[in-house]
């Protein structure tokens, strides 16, 4: 039986995976269609490879390489994927591989809308818990640093508000 992830960062490796699999999934489904895709056994080494990271090494990457895209997250742009993929997936270790992925967003059947929705709700998620993360490392400091990001904390956070409005009305 899977444990349930009880950090932050936990729960981050967690969607970090499922996005991974939906990945993988689109690409095994469309491939014979577009040969250009990601072999499968690419994606499968990058998700065995995935699940070796610590959470929290997974997540600080994450923050390093894509706190100046998380406006375009919130946006839900899409060209998101297609111009910026490379700059935050490539701290994981994945290079020039990640250009083969972009393929998935620019032919014209391969990403629906669902789909794509699915991803935004994940990258938000993931987003929302890197702030959770960064808040929770902040404690009683002034400032935490990932890298060359750094974030200082002022005297009022409101982070909450800013992304509950992203969420889509029913």
């Amino acid at each position: 039986m899977a444990q349930i992830p009880t950090t932050v960062q936990e729960r981050f490796k967690k969607n970090v995976e499922a996005i991974a699999q939906v990945i993988q999934n689109h690409i095994i489904r469309h491939r014979p269609k577009y040969p250009n895709l990601p072999d499968p056994k690419l994606i499968e080494a990058g998700k065995t490879m995935l699940e070796t990271y610590d959470a929290e090494k997974l997540i600080q990457i994450f923050i390093r390489h894509s706190k100046p895209y998380w406006p375009e997250i919130k946006k839900r742009n899409k060209d998101f994927f297609v111009t910026s993929a490379d700059k935050i997936f490539g701290g994981f270790g994945f290079g020039d591989k990640v250009e083969s992925f972009k393929l998935l967003f620019t032919a014209p059947d391969v990403i629906d809308g669902q789909t794509l929705t699915m991803f935004y709700d994940k990258f938000q998620e993931m987003v929302r818990q890197c702030l959770v993360y960064i808040l929770e490392k902040l404690g009683n400091n002034k400032s935490i640093s990932f890298g060359d990001v750094k974030f200082v904390k002022e005297e009022t956070v409101t982070l909450k508000t800013e992304w509950d409005s992203t969420k889509p009305k029913k």
